[in-house]
């Protein structure tokens, strides 16, 4: 009997007639500040720092073809505004480092447990430039409402409350790619693991025992793990990817092999170097773990060489690692690079999304894939469905491997973020937004008719009624509060957020709502407003 121990997910030659195509509606296209980015290094989604109910998303750039607005380290915050229904940038700041190269680290955790979110950012440093630059930069929430991270320099700008270079030695190519942030060790305090594509460390684990608001640099760095010298980890070539599952980091090398490192009975244990457990297929930040509701948690890889898909189980009784070939993707992608995991239906399964490489010739161009798990055996090639959910426009040679799931509309169903990390340095290529993708959208529009203050609240009804498929409900408040307008059917279930929560000022308001994925009948639009609640009814007649 075997144990399961993780899931990994590798991508190569598909039975065409087992892909389906399933277009998701693009919701969003979120651009810089500066319009110059030709896409975004790693990304922060479905997060409120700010406690302002509204989702935020975090984006840093990066160094593509040597532009020279792309070698400067920059990082961006964009909040959803329900008023003109766009991501406004609200907040930004560059990294105290020279330059930059390509793959920088992102993630976010609460390490010194103040209360007080923070984003941990690699920007991947050229060390010609500095010779021990800093690998980590820590910005933290003020705490004030407002919409800031880090210390403010008094001239504009942010710098980080705390940092560090790992290292203390000079001109050391340290290249930590990728983030993940976890109790790994068991001691009640987080860690940060990363992997180093350099191929000098492998992996590595740090702790900190405090974030400064002040960012005085008085923090305490402790490396508690480093590969760079575990002889097991010798032969595992670069990296490129890892997962962490409880107390069990697992190591993807570049040239497929993988390697075990796990904290037990107060140490560091590592495991000897496995190879052809997936016939030495490699990963490109393509691992997440995944929970497949049936006791069962494992990590989805997309492979950046074979395109197979692997389900890996660790026997009961040793470390040895066995894999089961669940999918195949080849014909569809060059390569599977990224890949993110979470419910895009609402129906309590996990689907996995991956990114891919633009492939010449291919009509769909860059297809980002998505892998339903429909339940039952999660061995068996039958339990999933793959399809394409998009398909980039760009004609750009670039790689679609900056994947993220979060919920980022405040509905019950999570939403698809992706952009391009790498543009393989084609000189004619676009400039590429982070795309949103959402299954289950439902287009809305919120709009501030005017500032006057209506003599009592109201909420009209729906104009025209019955209507298909677009409508618009009219409301008006006499203060200032948090307003939340939802769609019910007649049996009480949600379908659709109009308004989510959000904090309005007084005055009158028009809300366009679009139905086209709503089956006709009849229909509950339900509002609160402070101490106010009216509910109406409409119905939609396709």
């Amino acid at each position: 009997m075997r144990k399961l121990f993780l899931t990994l997910f590798f991508l190569s030659l598909l039975i065409p007639s087992l892909l389906i195509a399933q277009t998701f509606p693009r919701t969003a296209e979120i651009r810089d500040p500066s319009q110059l980015e030709a896409g975004f290094g790693n990304v922060i989604a479905g997060v409120d720092f700010d406690g302002d109910g509204m989702p935020e998303i975090y984006a840093c750039n990066t160094n593509f073809v040597d532009r020279p607005y792309e070698v400067v380290p920059r990082i961006y915050k964009f909040e959803w505004n329900p008023i003109t229904s766009t991501w406004d940038s609200v907040w930004g700041a560059t990294a105290p480092v020279p330059k930059q190269n390509t793959w920088p680290a992102l993630t976010w955790g609460d390490i010194d447990k103040d209360g007080k979110p923070e984003i941990y950012w690699g920007p991947v440093n050229f060390i010609d430039t500095d010779p021990n630059p800093a690998r980590v930069l820590v910005y933290e929430y003020v705490g004030d409402g407002s919409d800031n991270m880090g210390v403010d320099d008094g001239f504009g700008s942010w710098l980080p409350n705390a940092s560090t270079s790992i290292v203390t030695a000079d001109n050391f190519n340290l290249r930590p790619f990728k983030f993940e942030i976890a109790d790994i060790d068991g001691d009640g305090d987080d860690e940060l693991i990363f992997c180093d594509r350099a191929g000098t460390w492998h992996v590595g684990v740090l702790s900190v025992d405090d974030i400064p608001d002040n960012g005085g640099g008085l923090e305490t760095w402790t490396v508690e793990y480093s590969g760079e010298s575990d002889p097991n980890l010798s032969t595992i070539g670069a990296c490129y990817d890892f997962v962490v599952i409880d107390n069990t980091i697992a190591l993807i090398g570049g040239n497929g092999s993988i390697s075990l490192i796990s904290y037990e009975n107060g140490g560091w244990v590592s495991t000897p170097v496995q190879t052809g457990v997936m016939n030495n297929n490699s990963s490109f930040k393509g691992s997440v773990v995944v929970d497949f509701g049936n006791g069962s948690i494992g990590v989805v890889v997309g492979s950046w060489l074979s395109s197979k898909v692997y389900l890996v189980e660790k026997e009961d009784t040793s470390d040895a690692l066995v894999a089961f070939e669940i999918a195949d993707f080849a014909p569809y992608a060059v390569r599977l690079n990224g890949a993110a995991v979470g419910d895009l239906d609402g129906d309590g399964l996990p689907d996995m999304v991956f990114g891919s490489r633009y492939m010449a010739g291919n009509a769909a161009k860059t297809p980002i894939f998505r892998l339903e798990y429909q339940g039952g055996d999660n061995t068996s090639p039958a339990s999933y469905q793959m399809s394409v959910i998009d398909s980039a426009y760009w004609n750009n040679n670039g790689d679609m491997d900056v994947i993220v799931v979060a919920n980022v509309d405040g509905d019950t169903e999570d939403e698809v973020l992706y952009t391009q990390g790498y543009s393989r340095g084609n000189p004619d290529d676009s400039f590429m937004p982070l795309i949103v993708l959402d299954l289950q959208h439902t287009p809305v529009s919120v709009e501030k008719e005017n500032d006057i203050v209506p003599a009592q609240f109201y909420l009209d009804q729906n104009f025209p009624n019955p209507f298909n498929p677009s409508t618009e409900i009219k409301f008006g408040i006499t203060q200032a509060a948090n307003v939340d307008l939802r769609i019910y059917d007649v049996l009480g279930k949600e379908v659709a957020v109009l308004i989510n929560n959000e904090f309005m000022s007084a005055g009158s308001y028009n809300v366009k709502f679009d139905a086209s994925k709503l089956a006709s009948g009849n229909y509950i639009y339900k509002m609160t407003a402070g101490a106010n609640t009216v509910s109406k009814k409409m119905q939609l007649l396709k």
